[in-house]
């Protein structure tokens, strides 16, 4: 995948291993001077999956209880709905759940743009209509 010019990311390769849209992602700088507040080269963040929507909102009010910021995002590659937060050693973290499972032939979903969103309002059943709504063709 290739990212728009204003991106710190010329280009990232999804890898996998079984049916999961992706298991490790590597990612390539269009160049060290681009480099946004936060990216560095090496480890980007490590990704934890959880049990359902329920889980990402506890997830999301447990930290903004204890003032630690906290990013819900859709869309992208995989489609899962995730909340990315960093721990007190600085690591980002995400968590993530209901990710894409790719078939045998290897055919993921068109990409879909990432999108931000509000946890607290967010509208699970006609986000998951529009997921069934744009197939794996």
């Amino acid at each position: 995948m290739h990212y728009p010019p204003e991106s710190p990311l010329l280009e990232g390769a999804w890898l996998r291993s079984g049916a999961d849209h992706h298991c490790l992602v590597l990612f390539s700088l269009r160049r060290p001077a681009a480099r946004a507040p936060g990216l560095t080269v090496g480890l980007h963040h490590f990704g934890f999956e959880v049990g359902g929507l329920a889980d990402i909102l506890a997830a999301h009010r447990a930290l903004a209880a204890r003032g630690v910021p906290a990013e819900a995002r859709i869309g992208g590659p995989g489609w899962q709905v995730r909340l990315y937060f960093h721990d007190p050693d600085g690591n980002q973290v995400e968590l993530y759940w209901d990710m894409d499972q790719i078939g045998w032939e290897g055919r993921s979903r068109p990409y879909a743009p990432v999108e931000v969103i509000d946890l607290e309002s967010f509208d699970l059943d006609a986000y998951l209509t529009f997921k069934a709504d744009h197939s794996h063709t």
